[in-house]
């Protein structure tokens, strides 16, 4: 699987849980050989490397993040986990 193809179906499978332009709008992705970065418009990056996605998942107090990590042969499970842990998204007007 390639980058493109592991954001890509997280991106839909994201938007499949309403994740979209109510949500997390995606502002680009960042795509190389073996990796790449799905930048949404809110929100941290959610990374792809060599076959997991990795997102940040919380930051204690005075640490470096934790990270959590998923199989990128299930993006509907990294997607159901990706939003338990995204930020509210600004009320727009």
């Amino acid at each position: 699987m390639t980058p493109g193809e592991a954001l890509t179906g997280l991106r839909d499978a994201l938007a499949a849980h309403g994740i979209t332009t109510a949500g997390i709008t995606t502002a680009g992705m960042t795509l190389a050989r073996h990796t790449g970065i799905l930048h949404p418009a809110h929100g941290p990056a959610i990374g792809y490397h060599y076959g997991l996605y990795w997102w940040p998942a919380r930051r204690p107090h005075s640490a470096r993040p934790l990270y959590a990590t998923h199989d990128a042969s299930d993006p509907a499970g990294a997607a159901r986990r990706i939003t338990a842990t995204l930020p509210a998204t600004p009320a727009e007007d």
